[in-house]
């Protein structure tokens, strides 16, 4: 099997950028994963676009634009708000 889809609603994108984050989910992140930079590079989804990759939903959160743009940038196919009823449509055929 294979995943055919993924969807990041309001999902974190990037560990290494706590600019505007409040300081509960910055200290629940930063004792969950140690303040490591490598570490926290390699846990953010951001890290990761690649071609071949699923078609993504990337809807709300702080960095889903930058998310969203890096995905398009590697080839995948991404749909943002408010598209969210296409997506749904179209990816999972």
């Amino acid at each position: 099997t294979h995943v055919r889809a993924a969807a990041a609603l309001a999902a974190p994108a990037d560990f290494t950028d706590f600019r505007g984050v409040d300081t509960l989910t910055r200290a629940s992140v930063l004792l969950a994963l140690g303040r490591s930079p490598a570490t926290l590079r390699s846990a953010s989804p951001l890290t990761y676009p690649a071609a071949g990759a699923p078609p993504f939903l990337v809807a709300g959160g702080r960095k889903a634009a930058e998310f969203a743009e890096h995905l398009r940038q590697a080839g995948v196919p991404v749909t943002t708000a408010p598209d969210v009823a296409a997506f749904f449509t179209t990816a999972l055929r």
